[in-house]
């Protein structure tokens, strides 16, 4: 992937509040998943209980 489609990934993270220290000691791999995965995520037009299932795997990670 070129750098410029990392750029926009982590503009686009940035924008959405990611931790300065967590952007510090993550990759530009990481950066476009969780990108994608946010972004997916909110497309989905989740439930209230599929919101949940899916804090409580985060938290258990």
């Amino acid at each position: 992937m070129s750098n410029k489609n990392y750029e926009s990934h982590r503009k686009a993270i940035v924008s959405k509040g990611i931790p300065p220290e967590l952007l510090k000691r993550i990759t530009d791999s990481d950066i476009q998943v969780i990108n994608t995965f946010l972004t997916r995520i909110n497309k989905l037009d989740l439930s209230e209980q599929e919101k949940s299932w899916l804090t409580t795997l985060i938290k258990t990670a």
